[in-house]
């Protein structure tokens, strides 16, 4: 949630870029919050949790 208002906002800049310089803070921005906000597991996370949904269920469902 700290990030969101960066990705919708972008910074609050005092002063102009350089010329040359292209203002990219709220792609950035937008991109560090996708970042946080999807999980992809690892393939160890993947078994772990196979693994614990199979015992749950009591019988192989994944």
């Amino acid at each position: 949630m700290a990030v969101a208002p960066e990705a919708a906002f972008g910074r609050l800049r005092v002063s102009k870029a350089r010329p040359g310089v292209i203002e990219a803070e709220d792609k950035f921005a937008k991109r560090r919050l996708e970042h946080l906000s999807q999980w992809k597991p690892t393939k160890a996370e993947v078994v772990k949790l196979r693994d614990l949904v199979n015992r749950k269920a009591g019988r192989e469902i994944m």
